[in-house]
């Protein structure tokens, strides 16, 4: 038997102990798991939650900036922030009436004061908000509330059955424009679990805009430009990406992200300016779409290469029916970003106007990656940082 020094017994249990505080650690951290993630309306923030805590990310510079423990440890289900204010809307998952996923609480985060809480008779699928209205989305039901009293506003009753939540709320934000003056507070959700029809309403006006027939298939996605006057659908399929005037219904862009291959849409986001569109996906690539304007087409439209290409799919187009010709008259994408090894992008956004557009994407791993968009030739993008979002948790605060 061998006998160490004191001194060798102090280095040897300060080392062991080490040791396995970090196999705590790391175990605590690889076993964390993303329930939920969101940019804010301005892109500047990200907000996610986990299985026992919900959290505030800086994302320049990448820092945490607010995050709470749940009571009991139960599951925070959604979390969502008003812009760069103190209001938040709470969702968690838990099995008691306190912390059920049919009760919605709005709090003030810096007072760490609950404002007011709402208990639905079926779980909360979504929650939207801007600066004029709080959204909550049910599986047949939608809730419009004013967002400065919190007052309901409107029901809207007798949808078909969305047990995915599939919405979205145009954020009303526009650099210089704080008030959202001229943007349109406008909310789209499916009219139908069948086809890809989309049912768009004023949440101010609260009335009907329009129905904009998207798809042949149920959507998967949907998604606003800024001003709310632009709206991306995606179907079940996945493979055509299309655009639409949400006041005329009129399609103006038809993209193709695979011809093959369908793909479960996770996320579409235009950038602020509305000149580019991105989306995640269940597979490896994230495409990035260019929305040409019309003195950019005009002189594309002039070269021989592109007469040549026009008169082919015209050709064909008179022949064929639009099964066969789609595919002919589609865009592709204009710039790509293949997923990291960490795990696909479950949701991404695009930031910065034309001039400096950057792809923000957060991994199923937990990893935040920023890329530059190479706005001339497109192509791949090029990283130009990460942050393991788990790596950065510190100073837990329960939950009130």
């Amino acid at each position: 038997i061998k006998f160490l020094s004191k001194t060798q017994f102090t280095k040897t249990f300060i080392l062991n102990n080490l040791l396995f505080y970090i196999k705590i650690t790391q175990m605590s951290i690889d076993e964390r798991h993303l329930n939920y993630v969101n940019f804010n309306q301005d892109r500047s923030q990200i907000c996610m939650t986990t299985r026992d805590r919900y959290c505030r990310i800086s994302v320049d510079p990448f820092n945490i900036i607010y995050e709470k423990q749940t009571i009991n440890g139960d599951d925070a289900s959604i979390f969502e922030v008003l812009f760069k204010s103190n209001l938040a809307a709470v969702v968690l998952a838990g099995s008691s009436a306190s912390t059920s996923q049919r009760l919605l609480r709005i709090i003030n985060l810096r007072k760490n004061q609950e404002i007011a809480s709402m208990m639905y008779p079926t779980m909360i699928l979504r929650v939207h908000i801007n600066r004029s209205v709080l959204v909550v989305v049910l599986e047949t039901i939608i809730y419009v509330y004013d967002i400065k009293t919190i007052n309901l506003l409107h029901q809207i009753v007798d949808i078909p059955t969305n047990p995915q939540g599939i919405s979205t709320l145009a954020s009303c934000h526009v650099i210089g424009n704080p008030e959202g003056i001229g943007t349109n507070s406008y909310l789209a959700y499916p009219s139908s679990n069948t086809i890809g029809e989309v049912y768009i309403y004023d949440t101010v006006g609260l009335r009907f805009i329009t129905a904009i027939e998207a798809h042949r298939s149920p959507l998967s996605c949907i998604s606003f430009n800024c001003t709310g006057k632009l709206l991306a659908t995606a179907s079940q399929k996945g493979t055509v990406i299309r655009v639409f005037n949400c006041s005329t219904g009129q399609k103006l862009y038809e993209f193709r992200r695979g011809t093959m291959t369908n793909a479960t849409i996770n996320s579409m986001t235009f950038n602020l300016d509305s000149v580019f569109l991105s989306t995640t996906s269940d597979k490896s690539t994230i495409h990035i779409f260019k929305l040409q304007k019309e003195e950019k087409q005009e002189e594309v439209s002039k070269s021989l290469t592109s007469y040549i290409i026009s008169s082919a799919s015209s050709l064909i187009t008179n022949y064929f029916p639009a099964l066969v010709t789609e595919p002919f008259t589609q865009l592709r994408s204009f710039a790509y970003v293949v997923s990291p090894s960490e795990g696909n992008a479950i949701v991404g956004t695009l930031t910065g106007p034309e001039n400096n557009c950057v792809l923000y994407l957060v991994t199923s791993n937990g990893y935040f990656v920023k890329y530059s968009v190479d706005l001339e030739k497109g192509g791949e993008c090029q990283e130009k940082g990460r942050h393991y979002i788990f790596s950065n948790c510190s100073n837990i605060k329960k939950e009130i």
